[in-house]
């Protein structure tokens, strides 16, 4: 039996933790949170805690482990995730401005090797390092209960972030594969997000998919979506703040496109680093008219004009249903106005860019100028035609799926 939990906000998202369960009442605890004072008390006054396997070493995901210092419960974990406790960086304390209280610990690690298989509890588990997120990161899998724990590696439409310390793209992408050589009625089950069967991640073996949230300083980070192929690579939007993460592309990639959905200043605001650059940019006419102008744009709500003028940028135009094939991919657009007039979205494979359309739970707003009540409804009929496995990667916010938007065609 595998119970599902959560906790840790104060970390600023909420972590997954697993309770594995035997007939006896005997159970494995799978990573803990940050804060996690009340869900400890809830768990261990439920289960016989037996045992506990960590994925990897950051804080959302260790900061719990001081409930088991000086106890006897074996804590399963690779080598480098040991090494990684005490170093504040490698463990991501330094985000909060605090050292790892990990230096001088005293836990009962017992340290687990690449392929390795251990019973626990009468389970057998085998342990992956799969590495990417972080230099140990570790996937455990049950195969008696078609179960993966991924940790950080591996969620629902993408795969994790590998711009933190010790990250490594490369080796992320073997590790993706690697969890995805699984048969489809596996269940993956996430360090964070939702669960999901293998079967709906099968086309992540082709299409690497890595999320950058930047520009919090103006009002809501945006998603800017980076899509690779070997190393070429093209993105999805720009943002506020967008220098930092341009400096992590192009210190792995070439960079052969950029796709814009929509003018708002935070999608387009990252597009002043290319002025008089020949790399092309891709949008819609409608959108390159409105690029230029304060109010559309909503630069007046900053106080500031857009930062290029006409010709300072190599445009090129979009049209709906073009095919555009760029770094061995394959980009259809797809025109989807409601939220502004000449709004864009980008389908490649199995993946939606949705831009400002449609979030997690909701359509985007329809009151800003040139958006329309009307176009909005035409465009949810179109993009909610696709496929209900298909992925939808917005602007801002979780991505979704077709099957769970459906619901926005009643209202």
């Amino acid at each position: 039996m595998i119970d599902k939990y959560y906790s840790g906000t104060e970390c600023g998202i909420i972590t997954d933790v697993y309770v594995v369960t035997n007939d006896n009442n005997e159970s494995i605890l799978i990573d803990t949170t940050y804060k996690f004072d009340n869900l400890y008390k809830e768990i261990t006054k439920k289960y016989n805690i037996k045992a506990v396997l960590i994925t990897h070493s950051h804080i959302d995901h260790i900061d719990g482990l001081k409930f088991f210092e000086g106890t006897n419960i074996p804590i399963y974990m690779s080598k480098e995730t040991k090494e990684a406790l005490s170093d504040s960086r490698a463990s991501s304390y330094y985000i909060i401005g605090e050292d790892s209280p990990f230096r001088n610990n005293n836990l009962n690690i017992i340290v687990v090797e690449d392929n390795e298989v251990k019973k626990i509890i009468g389970y057998d588990i085998k342990f992956l390092i799969t590495r990417g997120h972080t230099k140990g990161s570790t996937t455990f899998v049950i195969d008696s209960l078609k179960a993966i724990f991924s940790g950080d590696t591996l969620f629902p439409g993408r795969h994790g972030m590998t711009t933190y310390y010790g990250g490594n793209h490369v080796e992320m992408l073997s590790s993706v594969d690697r969890i995805l050589s699984y048969p489809d009625d596996y269940t993956i089950y996430p360090g964070h997000y939702e669960n999901v069967l293998v079967q709906d991640l099968k086309f992540l073996k082709d299409l690497n998919i890595e999320l950058f949230t930047y520009g919090k300083g103006f009002r809501i980070d945006t998603n800017v979506y980076l899509i690779s192929n070997n190393d070429e690579a093209i993105i999805i939007d720009t943002s506020f703040e967008f220098d930092k993460a341009l400096k992590f592309i192009n210190d792995r990639y070439t960079l052969k496109g950029i796709f814009i959905t929509h003018s708002h200043m935070d999608h387009i605001d990252g597009l002043k680093y290319f002025i008089g650059s020949d790399i092309p940019i891709y949008m819609s006419e409608e959108t390159e008219r409105q690029i230029y102008d304060r109010n559309i744009t909503s630069y007046y709500m900053i106080d500031q004009n857009p930062p290029f003028k006409k010709g300072d940028l190599n445009i090129i135009h979009v049209n709906d249903n073009d095919e555009i094939e760029i770094i061995g991919k394959k980009i259809k657009v797809v025109a989807t106005p409601g939220h502004q007039k000449g709004a864009t979205s980008y389908l490649i494979s199995h993946a939606i860019f949705s831009g400002d359309t449609i979030f997690k739970g909701r359509h985007a707003m329809t009151t800003y100028p040139t958006g329309n009540d009307e176009d909005m409804k035409n465009t949810l009929k179109k993009l909610l035609s696709y496929p209900e496995n298909y992925y939808i990667y917005p602007g801002h916010d979780d991505l979704t799926t077709v099957r769970d938007s459906l619901f926005l065609l009643n209202e």
